[in-house]
């Protein structure tokens, strides 16, 4: 045996295996073994090693409320399933045993007629894009819900109703008629990470990312971590709204011209919004005033670029942003705020993660 590096024979890699301890970024390259005996020779293939330094590591597991009180697992306790159609979607997804449901192409959903039950994992592959319906969880917990880019529902294109415990990540979010992911109806704990939220167009009559809670009288914890997600283009409202919220925002990122506002808090409500970066966008965050108590909000490290902040003093307000809110129940680590833009447009979406089979 010989082993080459950068086809360079490796001094005393001369064995049946070669194991590096220890590896250092330029140890990465093009790896290949020779094979002699009496007989002959042979010439195995390139083996590339790719060694990513430390600093540049992105740990995409989970972190946020879903898990709050539970370990938030989805189909791991059954079996790996594969569709391909809305049928056999459906056929898997509207029963409340465990399932790890692998989409392996395109296909359009009818309205919210796809229901996502209990103990659920739903990963797409190979670029898949659904359309012209959306993902309906209602009454269901422990669902997620990973690399899907969902286009142009009639609704919602994620729509949870009386849900709990779910992790949406790395999903594309794409012109929704109502709301891109809406949480309604005493829906509680949920994470919503590395999702890309933007519209392919402005005359269209929603631009709206996230609702929490329909209307005043929604009344209900909605405890929301938003990490690392995309705010990009044509995006105009609700990144989030929230009512009744515990909303922890951070390391998002913001660049939505012609936006009307990002974080919007409103009754009985508290948003935490921590080392974001906003970009040409208008009113990073407001508070909006109806009935009830009005609503909190705590910021810090938040980069602001070409943004404007315009409240009308009486039901607009531009807080500054100094209220006590609730501490997240959750170890985290939010990157530096300048890390963001990079990082996020870099690994927000579908397709972007390593879990895509």
């Amino acid at each position: 045996y010989q082993w080459y590096f950068s086809n360079a024979p490796i001094p005393n890699g001369t064995n049946a295996t070669y194991a590096i301890n220890g590896v250092l970024t330029n140890q990465a390259g093009n790896y290949f073994v020779t094979v002699n005996n009496p007989y002959g020779a042979a010439t195995s293939s390139v083996a590339v090693l790719t060694v990513t330094p430390w600093n540049e590591f992105i740990d995409f597991s989970h972190v946020g409320f879903a898990a709050n009180g539970v370990p938030i697992t989805g189909g791991a306790a059954g079996p790996t399933v594969y569709v391909g159609t809305e049928a056999e979607l459906q056929s898997y997804s509207d029963v409340n045993a465990p399932y790890t449901i692998i989409i392996t192409n395109s296909f359009p959903l009818t309205s919210l007629d796809t229901h996502i039950r209990n103990n659920k994992t739903l990963i797409g592959s190979n670029n898949v894009v659904l359309s012209g319906g959306g993902l309906y969880m209602h009454t269901a917990t422990n669902i997620i819900i990973r690399n899907l880019t969902i286009v142009g529902s009639t609704e919602d294109n994620i729509g949870l109703h009386f849900a709990k415990h779910v992790w949406i990540d790395h999903c594309t979010i794409v012109d929704a008629s109502d709301g891109g992911i809406d949480i309604t109806q005493e829906s509680d704990n949920i994470t919503i990470s590395w999702c890309h939220f933007y519209y392919s167009s402005p005359g269209l009559a929603h631009r709206l990312a996230s609702l929490i809670g329909a209307s005043d009288s929604d009344v209900g914890d909605y405890r929301v971590t938003y990490h690392h997600n995309w705010f990009g283009t044509n995006c105009q409202e609700r990144l989030p709204s929230n009512r009744y919220g515990r909303v922890h925002a951070f390391n998002n990122y913001y660049n939505a011209p012609g936006n009307n506002y990002c974080v919007r808090t409103r009754i009985n409500a508290e948003s935490l919004i921590e080392n974001n970066w906003f970009e040409n966008v208008r009113n990073p965050w407001e508070v909006f005033i109806t009935s009830g108590t009005t609503g909190k909000v705590f910021t810090s490290g938040n980069t602001l670029v070409n943004t404007v902040f315009v409240g009308n003093g009486t039901d607009i307000i531009i807080p500054p942003g100094t209220d006590i809110v609730f501490t997240p129940p959750y170890v985290y680590s939010p990157d530096a705020t300048t890390t963001v833009p990079a990082r996020v447009t870099g690994n927000a979406g579908a397709d972007r993660g390593p879990f895509a089979p």
